[in-house]
């Protein structure tokens, strides 16, 4: 009888070790604190993925809205636009301010990547439509190059056929430069990221930003985490820390969502050819790099909320937009509003280029293009909209993408086309390609 007393008073004092422990181990971040933290957070960097990648078909409908008698001129050209249909299949299509579609891709995973085994188990879609696709551009020679979600970049011809493909890990945006290379957001391993040790940023998502030649060659890699670093920016890295004496980080602590380069076509001012704008959301920033030695030249830390597609529109200004996808701190009338900004540099002045709205509302992704009419449109991703806006945010067009009875398809991206991508450049490229079956 003495010695099972004995035995459970030791299991009791293990306990309350235990139990002390774990408060010690929370407050300072011993073992096996910071291990369970990012196991927890990879679970989660995971479900999120996961979110991104599937949970993309089927949206609730929402109103159309109305476009009145005396609505801003809608600017000439043809539209881009990327979505999946009603087949969940991804699609990009030209297509006309009618939605008459003049031509069009369908990428396939399952097609282009049957052999996938540069992805962990964990990664590989397992069902159509497999992943989506976020991030698509079209080349001035009809080319589509477009990101499979933290997963690929890919460039088709016009015909559909692969001209090559990465192993990149790819996501979020692809931009090109003027002389034909490939701006994309990427990721790698922990493992193989210089400057990252597990103790600092236990599982983070080392996010990169990537140059591919028109040919499929990665010219130019660099992390985000070395950048942020480099520039004494530590504290942007450590931003979503929540102990008191430790400030180790997990998961997808800066989600790189927007890089591309300031055109030698541009007058150049602040800004300058060959600049880097990276867009980073999870911590609100967006940065402008040097690429001679990457530098930080100028940083919008803050005056933005969630933000998607950071654009170069002079050497003086950037356009961003503003998601705003937070709590009832920014609700106005009882809703959430978005909002498209105009940043100017190096003073980082902000000027809303339109007024805020519900109407382009969504929580995440979302695309803004300028035009030269002094519209903008706006791809409202999650209500499978888009809106093209006039400078005083009266609707000149929209574009629903209907897939069923009261629901809606993801829309990722909507641009107008320069005026010599026109109807006839389309069947140019469409009279080169194979008939179907032939």
């Amino acid at each position: 009888m003495a010695g099972r007393a004995s035995f459970a008073l030791f299991l009791a004092s293990l306990v309350a070790i235990g139990m002390l422990w774990g408060i010690v181990a929370a407050k300072r971040g011993y073992f096996p604190y910071p291990q369970l933290r990012a196991a927890i957070d990879q679970v989660s960097a995971l479900e999120e993925e996961a979110f991104e990648r599937h949970e993309t078909i089927a949206l609730p409908d929402a109103p159309d809205y109305a476009i009145g008698p005396d609505a801003p001129p809608v600017a000439d050209g043809l539209i881009f636009a990327v979505g999946m249909d009603d087949e969940l299949v991804n699609f990009a299509r030209v297509i006309d301010r009618d939605g008459k579609v003049i031509h069009e891709w369908r990428p396939d995973w399952f097609e282009i990547w049957p052999d996938d085994g540069y992805l962990p188990d964990n990664r590989k879609p397992q069902s159509p439509p497999g992943v989506l696709v976020h991030g698509a551009a079209l080349a001035p020679d009809g080319d589509l190059v477009v990101n499979f979600e933290h997963l690929s970049t890919v460039r088709l011809d016009p015909c559909g056929r692969v001209r090559w493909k990465l192993p990149n890990f790819a996501h979020h945006s692809v931009a090109l430069t003027e002389d034909g290379d490939v701006w994309v957001a990427a990721e790698r391993e922990v493992a193989g990221a210089p400057g990252v040790t597990e103790e600092t940023y236990p599982g983070i998502r080392d996010l990169t930003i990537q140059k591919i030649s028109p040919e499929g060659e990665i010219r130019f890699e660099a992390s985000l985490v070395d950048i942020l670093e480099q520039n004494d920016l530590l504290g942007l890295l450590h931003m979503s820390a929540t102990e008191n004496r430790t400030t180790p980080v997990s998961g997808d602590i800066l989600h790189v969502n927007d890089v591309e380069e300031f055109p030698a076509s541009m007058p150049a001012g602040f800004f300058r050819p060959g600049d880097i704008l990276v867009s980073l959301r999870n911590i609100n920033t967006i940065l402008v790099i040097d690429p001679s030695d990457l530098s930080v030249k100028f940083a919008s830390i803050g005056q933005v909320l969630r933000q998607h597609d950071a654009d170069f529109v002079s050497g003086n200004r950037i356009t961003v937009f503003d998601n705003r996808n937070t709590d009832g701190s920014v609700l106005v009338e009882g809703q959430h509003r978005s909002r498209m900004l105009e940043i100017e540099a190096p003073s980082g002045t902000v000027h809303e280029i339109l007024p805020e709205s519900p109407d382009y509302f969504t929580n995440i992704m979302g695309k803004q293009q300028r035009l030269p009419n002094g519209n903008t449109i706006v791809t409202v991703s999650w209500q499978g909209q888009a809106l093209e806006l006039g400078p005083d945010g009266r609707l000149a067009w929209q574009l629903t993408n209907s897939v069923s009875d009261g629901m809606r398809g993801v829309l990722t991206e909507v641009d107008l086309l320069p005026p010599e991508m026109d109807a006839a450049f389309f069947e140019r490229l469409a009279a080169a390609c194979p008939a179907v079956g032939g």
